[in-house]
């Protein structure tokens, strides 16, 4: 059953949809075929939101973060096209994010009436976007990592906190 919902059988429009909202519908139908109705719920909460947005190429890491799943699903299914895909957009969505931390301080230069607090507010709101985008990146990777050994494939270069067991911090990861 959840083979079916992820691989989109009797959905032929969503089948190779790989954008944001494709992502998302997919993801609700395989939410439905494991009975877990409050997180279907949640996307589809997303996508009527979708609908109603101005500019629907904003992405945002929610969006993200369920696209790196759900590749990571077709992982474990051993969809590797399907997860390759998917994963390598994530990761070029990801890239095209804009630069928050210059938008953060080009917005403290034209408000002049900020207070100190409020600058600072917006810096840490900053570096905790980026720190997020980062684990994001590291997690999305790994999964491609292992689509690639799926694949049968030697993956090229993998980030050199990865190849060290290292977390995005720096530190020694427990695991290896």
């Amino acid at each position: 059953m959840l083979e079916r919902a992820a691989a989109g059988i009797g959905k032929a429009e969503c089948i190779d949809d790989v954008t944001e909202y494709g992502i998302l519908r997919r993801l609700v139908d395989v939410y439905n075929a494991a009975g877990m109705t409050e997180q279907a719920a949640h996307v589809t909460g997303r996508l009527w939101a979708m609908d109603k947005e101005v500019n629907p190429s904003d992405v945002d890491l929610t969006s993200l973060h369920l696209a790196s799943n759900l590749g990571k699903f077709y992982c474990r299914m051993c969809q590797w096209a399907k997860a390759k895909l998917v994963l390598e957009e994530t990761l070029r969505r990801l890239e095209e994010m804009s630069n928050v931390e210059a938008e953060a301080e080009c917005y403290i230069h034209m408000n002049e009436l900020e207070t100190e607090k409020d600058k600072e507010w917006r810096r840490a709101e900053a570096r905790t976007e980026i720190r997020e985008r980062l684990v994001l990146k590291q997690l999305t990777l790994q999964h491609l990592h292992a689509v690639l050994k799926g694949q049968g494939q030697e993956p090229r270069a993998m980030p050199y906190c990865m190849s060290q067991g290292m977390t995005i911090t720096g530190e020694k990861s427990k695991s290896m």
